[in-house]
């Protein structure tokens, strides 16, 4: 199993209350900051949580799920990847690096790890393009911009998704990374 970690989103958690969630993420050391109704869809409430400590000390994780450890053991080890030491390493030799898809993944990813050197995401949905990722400010451009700027290094979200990125950028000689599942 990759060790990863990510949002709740609505969609993954819209039936559970607040209270169910911090019961479940207290534990690991996300506190609670907010809740809010978006304006763009109110049938949905956000609750938005930050690291901070844990509610339980480090050697009282009795009734814990292994589930929940170790998903705060990959959250803890994440700058240890190394997707991230190739990245960061490749930077330091002055490469310059592009994300494919500017999905919610994407976007907690970069902001988990904001000391990633990005130049730029590319994304093909239209409605994503010329916009900037939120925390992060890094502008979503249309697949040809990557012909016009290009880059030594393009990272992905999953392995098993190289072929298809390779078949849909064909001249690309540069590097592949992927996140997860490499």
């Amino acid at each position: 199993m990759d060790e990863q970690w990510d949002l709740l989103n609505h969609t993954q958690a819209n039936f559970w209350t607040l209270a169910s969630l911090q019961s479940c993420l207290d534990p690991i050391g996300l506190e609670y900051v907010e809740s809010f109704i978006p304006s763009y869809n109110t049938n949905v409430q956000r609750h938005v949580f930050r690291k901070g400590a844990p509610v339980l000390c480090e050697n009282n994780f009795e009734g814990i799920s292994p589930h929940l450890l170790r998903m705060k053991a990959a959250y803890e080890k994440r700058f240890d990847s190394l997707p991230v030491k190739k990245t960061l390493e490749a930077r330091r030799m002055g490469k310059k690096i592009a994300v494919i898809s500017a999905s919610r993944r994407t976007q907690v990813y970069l902001n988990q790890i904001q000391i990633l050197p990005i130049e730029y995401i590319i994304d093909e949905i239209p409605q994503r393009q010329n916009h900037w990722i939120p925390g992060r400010g890094i502008p979503v451009l249309p697949p040809d911009f990557l012909k016009k700027h290009p880059v030594d290094i393009l990272m992905i979200s999953h392995a098993s998704e190289l072929e298809g990125y390779k078949s849909h950028f064909p001249d690309f000689k540069g590097e592949w990374i992927a996140r997860f599942g490499s």
